[in-house]
């Protein structure tokens, strides 16, 4: 009976049928399957190769690597049981500083209820590896999160810069439910989103004011 594996790697999630197969399909795969469950799973992995979710490896495998996984389908990553969003997984923000000092800092920090504080050196992509063969995948929101918090301003800048960023790191954190530090829930910084510009002639002179 013909079937799809998946396996936990450093780079991705490898997948692989117990039966001599190349990607595309096209109309064989009747050919492979005995039930519909097979069927399933055997569309979902020509979907995921002709959708560029994943690519061929060595030893007739291929690989989804961690941050196309978080935008894979529910239904395809169920029917080849690939990792999901974990729902349990908490973020919080930490922060150092403060933005009028060159060495304020933000830290994101993921924790689960199980498995504790998910250590940052076994993260890949929106992957956390655990011991074994086990995962935890990110949410598409913390994983856009993680994002944000690591678009870290460029060297030299100064505070408005730093307040700028802080204002989306807190957004951001917020849509999530993520826990803030006391100084980063007590801090308000209002971002401008749009700012417009009205130009008004009078005589030889030009106003310029923002509305």
């Amino acid at each position: 009976m013909s079937k799809v594996t998946t396996e936990v790697s450093e780079a991705g999630v490898l997948l692989a049928a117990d039966v001599d197969l190349a990607l595309p399909l096209g109309g064989a795969i009747s050919d492979y399957c005995e039930t519909s469950e097979q069927a399933s799973a055997f569309h979902a992995l020509d979907e995921l190769y002709q959708d560029g979710y994943i690519e061929s490896v060595p030893e007739g495998k291929w690989i989804c690597p961690y941050d196309r996984l978080v935008h894979v389908d529910l239904a395809i990553a169920n029917a080849l049981h690939l990792p999901r969003p974990d729902p349990k997984v908490r973020a919080e923000l930490h922060s150092t500083g403060i933005p009028t000092n060159r060495d304020f800092k933000l830290r994101l920090e993921m924790t689960h209820p199980e498995f504790g504080r998910l250590d940052p050196q076994r993260q890949r992509g929106p992957v956390y590896l655990l011991p074994g063969s086990n995962c935890v995948l990110l949410s598409a929101a913390l994983w856009h999160l993680k994002g944000v918090v690591d678009d870290v301003p460029v060297d030299g800048s100064g505070s408005p810069e730093r307040y700028e960023y802080m204002g989306r790191c807190v957004e951001a954190a917020q849509k999530v439910g993520a826990w803030l530090d006391p100084y980063l829930s007590e801090t308000q910084v209002e971002l401008i989103k749009n700012l417009a510009l009205d130009v008004d002639e009078v005589g030889d002179a030009i106003h310029l004011g923002f509305a």
